[in-house]
This record gives C-alpha cells, structure tokens and sequence, in this order.
C-alpha cells in the first residue's frame, strides 16, 4: 500500500531539489530552492512526476578546447548508486548502461530489473558523493469500514 507523506531531498550547486510525495495523486511534487513549488512554463500546472530517480555518475572535465568555461562531462556507460522511487516507496539500488546508444536500466538491491509506475519520470543526476535524503512516509491509515 502507498504511504502519506515522505520526502527526497539532494543539493546541486546554486539549488536544493525536494520531492514530496502526495498519495492522492500518486506522485511526486517538485519545489526548486530558488523559485520555490515548480509549475510547468507552458501551462503552469505542477510539476509533480510519477517516478523520481537520482543516478550517480562520475564527471569530468570536458575536453571541448573551452576550458575557461569549466564545463563537466558525466561516464555515462558504466554503472553506479540509483535511487528510484515509485508509488512512495523509494528502492535503494543501481543503474547500468552498456553503451551510448543502449538504454539506462535500473536495478534492486538483489540485482532485479525495476518496473516503474506508467507516468512521468523525472532522472536526476548528481555528481559521485552528493548527500541524498529519503525519509519514507507513513503507512495510510485503514479505509472507513475496513481493517
């Protein structure tokens, strides 16, 4: 069963990211730091994906000749720490990608492939040893009449 409530929350540079987790409609509601509770551009509707994932990868320097502007270039290919949470429950585990072109699958703790929730996913990549919070939510209270 879905819990109420939960949190992530993890920091890029200029921003602290927080995604809070709203039962009733299955999802995850973006807030950014700097501008607060985020509503799509186009049609100002929330921000709010059914999936959250938070892949690390390693960066380096990219190798454009335009060092002054200290640009970073992420191992794409390879695998590392994913956290993917779906349905309010957040699954501690790993991604993996063979090649440039091949797709990026995610993994349980047991080596399972995950299945995420029909819906939109948002895919945040930090830096190796960025500090991530997930605090689950609590169990939903029984329905009215049930047990």
């Amino acid at each position: 069963m879905r819990p109420v409530g939960g949190t992530i929350t993890f920091a890029y540079p200029h921003n602290t990211i927080k995604y809070n987790y709203d039962r009733t409609t299955n999802s995850y509601l973006r807030t950014v730091s700097v501008e607060g509770a985020q509503h799509d551009a186009a049609n100002k509707v929330r921000i709010a994906p059914t999936n959250v994932i938070v892949m690390w990868m390693k960066f380096g320097p990219l190798n454009d000749g335009e060092a002054y502007k200290h640009r970073l270039e992420a191992a794409v290919v390879g695998s590392g720490p994913a956290w993917i949470a779906t349905n309010g429950h957040t699954i501690k585990g790993t991604w993996r990608k063979k090649s440039t072109s091949g797709p990026t699958l995610f993994y349980d703790a047991k080596g399972h492939l995950v299945s995420l929730t029909v819906g939109q996913t948002f895919v945040n990549v930090v830096t190796w040893g960025t500090a991530v919070s997930v605090h689950d939510g609590t169990p939903a209270p029984p329905r009215d009449g049930g047990p």
